[in-house]
């Protein structure tokens, strides 16, 4: 990768820089916000920088399964679907069946 970075100019390697760092910043806050919600009361991290970073892929969070959880609940907190849950999480077979301590992935977009 270092070699890439080589062939741009320094404007370029800036906005990677940036871009960068604010996608370990997006990726955290939104992974702190998943681990410290209680009750649904999540809230989508919201990127300060100006122009959309299209080139940056979505990002992936790991829940722990709380007693009282379900995937409708879970889906809920983070901005999302049962569906999507469903999809991200191939071994769910039944979303009326989730364990306590079972590991959600979580993709944000």
């Amino acid at each position: 990768m270092k070699h890439l970075l080589n062939n741009l100019t320094e404007q370029e390697k800036n906005r990677i820089r940036g871009q960068h760092k604010e996608s370990i910043k997006v990726v955290t806050e939104n992974f702190s916000r998943l681990l410290n919600s209680k009750s649904g009361d999540i809230k989508p991290f919201v990127s300060e920088q100006e122009e959309p970073m299209s080139d940056v892929g979505p990002s992936v969070a790991r829940y722990v399964v709380k007693p009282g959880d379900n995937l409708t609940k879970i889906a809920k907190m983070v901005n999302s679907t049962v569906e999507e849950l469903m999809k991200n999480n191939p071994k769910i077979k039944d979303p009326n069946k989730i364990d306590i301590g079972q590991e959600i992935v979580i993709v944000s977009k």
